[in-house]
């Protein structure tokens, strides 16, 4: 995916991102033209970006295959009242990626045969997801409608409340037991990006086979992020014969769930500022 403007951007909806008293924090935007690229945003961005003299700032938007696009930016031009002219700051991976070098809790497990995939279906669900039981909430609203009485009105809702309550339960009961059934993470460092992920393995592991990976990026990207992997490349390390000894391997990730692709992305995004703001102090 190439993430150099084209004239398909123009008109389209976007998220504008940049740092807010420590924090990420998202503006709503929209394109309004290409070269140079021409983004519109609120008068309160438009405000702060001005005071503060903030210049660089992340863009992101569905595409035409539903997943999305980001782009590192500088703001070039700012034209009263709410239009800036960014130009691209770095070119990203071959799908459109900020990818970045960094030091993560990780572990992998290796799929073959129908573990491979079911695991393809399992991916779109992360440890977050956890779903409440709509068949009960639809019998008790029936009853709420069909309630003839007061009574019978305050004892449907506190049966409403009390089913709230177990649900908030079951999902942090499921969500603990989730984190508790991981494997043993250990410190990795990997080249990482929304689309995929490269580290080093003690043996070959050969392309197109397909990994099970347990990422922890960190307490602000919690919980823990399970995806699947598929082999693209595997580059001996080592002297001896090719087949044997330690390599590095590139996996891309398989069907993994835009929520789950936008923490690793907000992951790279920071990981990039904060590199930007060492070199330049």
């Amino acid at each position: 995916m190439d993430s150099r403007p084209t004239k398909d951007w123009v008109g389209r909806t976007a998220v504008l991102t940049l740092p807010v008293d420590k924090e990420d924090r998202e503006f709503p935007a929209s394109i309004r033209g290409v070269d140079p690229l021409q983004v519109q945003v609120g008068p309160t961005l438009f405000e702060r970006l001005v005071t503060t003299g903030q210049k660089e700032v992340w863009l992101r938007f569905e595409t035409a295959v539903g997943s999305r696009l980001p782009f590192r930016g500088l703001v070039k031009h700012m034209v009263p009242p709410d239009l800036l002219e960014l130009v691209q700051l770095q070119t990203k991976d071959a799908r459109g990626f900020v990818r970045v070098i960094a030091e993560i809790g990780m572990a992998y497990e290796i799929l073959r045969g129908d573990r491979a995939a079911l695991a393809e279906t399992d991916n779109a669900e992360d440890l977050d997801d956890v779903q409440a039981n709509p068949w009960n909430s639809y019998k008790l609203k029936r009853l709420l409608a069909h309630a003839e009485s007061e009574l019978e009105t305050e004892v449907v809702l506190g049966l409403m409340r009390i089913e709230t309550k177990l649900d908030q339960l079951i999902q942090q009961v499921d969500r603990l037991a989730k984190v508790k059934s991981l494997p043993k993470l250990q410190t990795h460092i990997v080249s990482l990006s929304g689309s995929g992920i490269a580290f080093q393995v003690p043996e070959k592991i050969p392309e197109g086979t397909k990994l099970k990976l347990f990422l922890d990026l960190g307490p602000k990207y919690s919980p823990h992020i399970q995806a699947v992997g598929e082999v693209v490349r595997c580059i001996s390390l080592g002297n001896g014969p090719k087949s044997f000894g330690p390599c590095k391997i590139a996996l891309k990730f398989s069907n993994i769930p835009v929520k789950v692709q936008d923490r690793i992305v907000a992951f790279t995004f920071r990981k990039q500022r904060d590199k930007l703001r060492h070199i330049t102090g």
